[in-house]
């Protein structure tokens, strides 16, 4: 029984490692970290600097609260910065827009991204809720908000690119108190608000809020997102509750452990401290679990406060991590504590007075993460901090300023709060970013030059691997050749691939399927109806080497716009039509066809997606 114990311990910190971000913002640059572990690489976020900053990225930093959701490469797939979402490229597919002339939601010190669930036979559709608070200063106030992010869908904002913005059938942010009775959490403020997510366990991941004097559970599903009500009040063991106001500008933490999960609540009495809380694996609280780290003050409580910054759990959840500004009674800016002997220790680091107020978030290198102007500092086996290593220059920024976020803080909240914040991007911890999250590629894209497609150089991935995904249409322009080896070309529902009059596409080792549990439309083939079958004046489509076209209404047709442009030439050897509804079609043409099959198959198997009494396959429709 402790042999079970001791490795479920392992595979629990092994998933905490393995499944972070892949990919962090430090707007405007971000971080990939290698997959198999190492030090990240810097590159810089795509950016327009003579741009129009209501259309792309003209590579500001943020003032408020950034983030980033990855593609399974490592490179970006969408970023916020400040309220603003931008895809890959740079251009802005939304704004968190509060409505009403209220003005556009930005954050406060996190925007926490969260996938949402896939229901069962869904096959990846991906939204994303978005939870951040709203400062002081903005006009659509101190409240925490949410919207839904589709990125399965066009952008309002540019349909030419992904990414549809809603909240209640509107493009914009909503309180989320709108949708709870009683208003709840808004109300009177209490503290500011922060999120944390767990991860996905059957198909259900918890969301907590801080604020309003209390924490507050979400569940988010596949269907939606429920209040589940208030699971415990921010009090310390005097009574003391949270104070009203702005500040705490910190992190909220949550961790998975064996049987439940641990969460950390930073919070104001006006003392500021930390409240450590273990939960059942239905979010309840367990009683006798409560733990408080407090910062004494001997001064005024305004100037002389420890205010807390960073706040990160090491993958067991044995040990938190937190970044304070300090005083008489709290001279080390960086500290962990022991929740299982209840014991503080500080960090020995050199130039740990530059980190104090850095956020903290744990890497997939294993490493805990700190943040200044000029570099990224790191310590070694959060989990045995005893034998832990601090590099202060672990990652350096060269001629790169990342600068502290100021903006948006209330006048009265001290020196050491408006000193600012470093800000890291809130991840969910122990969590697969990539497990089951469909991306698109390319909405369109049209190859106008010939050339050969591998994995490893590309244009519809940006050669990001072997699987690109295409929403709308892949064509082949006249006169181009086209090889692609050893890919998966994927296509949304509605999608297909047209190869033009004189166009050449040439299979090798290549599957064309669909990305989701819906037919695609196939490959048409454009030809000349009154010419003869040459390439001189038809399109082809040649298949090798194993080659497939999978789940397509049609898989490929020579019809294009009825009999006027028929002629197209089909040939494939050795290659595969599975589940198509339809594998081949011809159209009618005068002259000798010079289109083969040799050695193919044509298969239907359980896994077609039709339904047999109304969709009645067939393979070869002359």
């Amino acid at each position: 029984m402790k042999r079970f114990y001791l490795l479920s311990a392992l595979f629990l910190f092994s998933i905490a490692i393995i499944a972070q971000n892949q990919t962090w913002t430090l707007p405007g640059k971000y971080l990939k970290f290698p997959s198999g572990g190492g030090e990240p690489t810097q590159y810089t976020l795509p950016t327009d600097p003579n741009g129009d900053p209501d259309e792309v990225y003209v590579g500001q930093q943020s003032d408020f609260a950034h983030n980033v959701i990855s593609k399974p490469n490592g490179n970006p797939w969408f970023f916020i910065v400040d309220g603003n979402i931008y895809e890959e490229s740079g251009v802005k597919i939304g704004e968190l827009e509060r409505g009403g002339g209220n003005g556009v939601v930005k954050g406060l010190s996190e925007v926490l991204v969260v996938p949402q669930p896939l229901g069962e036979g869904n096959c990846g559709c991906q939204k994303f809720y978005l939870f951040l608070q709203n400062t002081i200063s903005q006009n659509a106030g101190n409240y925490p908000y949410y919207a839904i992010l589709d990125m399965c869908e066009p952008s309002y904002w540019d349909n030419n690119y992904n990414g549809n913005l809603f909240a209640f059938g509107n493009a914009r942010v909503s309180d989320m108190g709108d949708i709870f009775p009683n208003g709840v959490p808004s109300g009177n403020k209490k503290g500011s608000y922060m999120f944390a997510s767990t991860d996905e366990i059957d198909g259900v991941r918890f969301i907590f809020v801080a604020g309003n004097g209390s924490v507050h559970r979400y569940k988010l599903d596949s269907q939606d997102l429920t209040y589940e009500g208030a699971i415990f009040d921010l009090v310390d063991f005097d009574g003391n509750y949270a104070t009203n106001g702005q500040d705490t500008r910190s992190e909220l933490e949550v961790v998975r452990l064996l049987n439940g999960y641990r969460i950390a609540v930073p919070f104001v009495t006006p003392l500021a401290r930390i409240l450590i809380m273990d939960l059942n694996n239905s979010g309840n609280v367990l009683t006798g679990t409560k733990k408080i780290i407090e910062l004494s003050a001997s001064g005024n409580l305004t100037s002389d406060r420890g205010y807390l910054h960073g706040n990160e759990f090491s993958p067991s959840g044995d040990y938190l991590f937190f970044t304070h500004s300090t005083n008489d009674l709290n001279p080390n800016p960086l500290e962990y504590y022991n929740v299982n002997t209840e014991t503080r220790t500080a960090i020995n680091a050199s130039g740990a007075s530059d980190f104090f107020n850095s956020e903290i978030e744990l890497a997939l290198d294993g490493k805990m993460y700190f943040a200044t102007s000029d570099r990224l500092a790191t310590f070694s086996n959060p989990d045995n901090p005893g034998s832990g290593t601090w590099t202060n220059n672990a990652v350096s920024f060269g001629s790169y300023t990342y600068n502290k976020s100021t903006a948006g803080l209330p006048d009265n909240a001290g020196n050491n709060y408006q000193s600012g914040l470093y800000l890291l991007p809130d991840q969910i911890d122990g969590m697969d970013y990539f497990n089951g999250i469909k991306t698109i590629d390319q909405v369109e894209y049209t190859a106008t030059t010939s050339a050969t497609w591998t994995p490893e150089n590309n244009p519809l991935n940006n050669d990001g691997g072997p699987v690109a995904v295409i929403r709308d249409e892949l064509t082949i322009q006249a006169g181009v050749t086209i090889r692609i080896k050893n890919m998966e070309i994927r296509f949304e529902a509605g999608a297909q691939l047209l190869i033009e009059s004189t166009g050449f596409l040439r299979l090798q080792n290549t599957v064309l399927t669909n990305n989701c549990d819906d037919f695609w439309e196939g490959v048409k083939v454009e030809g000349t109806t009154s010419a003869t079958q040459t390439t001189s004046y038809q399109g082809r489509l040649m298949m090798q080497s194993e080659s497939s076209i999978e789940n397509a209404l049609v898989g490929v047709t020579t019809e294009v716009d009825g009999l006027s442009q028929s002629g197209g030439i089909i040939t494939a050897s050795s290659s595969v039509f599975i589940n198509n509804l339809q594998d081949v079609v011809f159209m009618k043409h005068p002259g000798n066809n010079i289109s083969y099959f040799s050695g193919c198959k044509f298969k239907t198997t359980e896994n077609y997606l039709g339904d047999y009494t109304t969709q009645v396959p067939t393979h070869v429709t002359l």
